[in-house]
């Protein structure tokens, strides 16, 4: 691996502190890269097959889970002014930490028909979310939830064994109760 950039390094660092040193930095992929520039990536223990890919390009960084479904997955961006990357990276860390302690979750919510008409393509997206947010929402459009360790997650009907078309395409209702937190 090239020398990394000093952003490269501080963001190393504060991914390392959530999921230890075996995290092995790539160059980054992205066409704004500059050289130095990284990507990292930490498969999720609680759902095989998903990842968690950290893309680091100058002063951005782009978190991404990939819960291997089209049309894409849940992503949060981080734009840092110059000379404030180190307050970035240290809310990326804060970030990871809540993904890890399951403070955060990925939702697949499913879109409303007025847009599933117009974006044939897909029939749902990912988000992140706060769990206190999911606690509060009792829609019928969430169709699954992943949480890193996967002790809060909810998974896709046909994930969970269901075979129905049905199931599939109508979501069990979520029960707010699931995404209590005890204190």
């Amino acid at each position: 691996m090239q020398h990394l950039s000093m952003e490269a390094q501080v963001l190393l660092h504060e991914v390392r502190s959530q999921f230890g040193e075996s995290v092995a930095p790539q160059p980054s992929s992205d066409k704004t890269a500059r050289p130095g520039d990284i990507s990292l990536t930490v498969p999720s223990p609680g759902h095989p097959g998903h990842f968690l890919e950290i893309a680091q390009y100058g002063t951005v960084v782009e978190v991404r889970y990939d819960d291997a479904r089209p049309p894409g997955p849940a992503e949060r961006l981080w734009i840092a002014p110059e000379g404030q990357f180190l307050a970035a990276a240290q809310g990326v860390g804060a970030f990871l930490s809540d993904l890890v302690n399951e403070n955060v979750v990925v939702v697949r919510e499913r879109l409303g028909w007025l847009t599933r008409l117009f974006r044939r393509d897909c029939e749902d997206l990912a988000w992140f979310r706060e769990i206190e947010e999911l606690a509060a929402n009792t829609s019928a459009r969430i169709v699954a939830v992943y949480s890193w360790h996967g002790t809060r997650s909810r998974p896709l009907a046909r994930e969970s064994g269901l075979t129905s078309a049905s199931s599939c395409r109508h979501p069990r209702s979520i029960d707010p109760n699931d995404y209590r937190l005890s204190v």
